[in-house]
């Protein structure tokens, strides 16, 4: 996502800020680790997604977010 012509093709659109993204993405990558090698999250972790989530969702906009949401749902079903 962060190489230049990935950023630039694809990502710049939906984000707008690189840097605020990356960051975010830094600070969930080892929730994301836990939960993958079945370690359960602990509330610290819980309160770090939801904090994620919401500079995700004002970085972006609401609005931005759910179409984003609601694509990505009706391509698993």
């Amino acid at each position: 996502m962060e190489k230049n012509d990935n950023w630039k093709g694809v990502f710049e659109s939906i984000f707008g800020r690189k840097e605020i993204v990356s960051a975010t993405l830094t600070e969930i990558e080892f929730i994301r680790n836990k939960i993958a090698h079945n370690r359960k999250a602990t509330q610290s972790d819980i309160n770090i997604i939801k904090s994620s989530y919401t500079k995700i969702l004002n970085t972006i906009g609401e609005e931005k977010f759910n179409s984003l949401v609601l694509t990505h749902i009706s391509y698993q079903y």
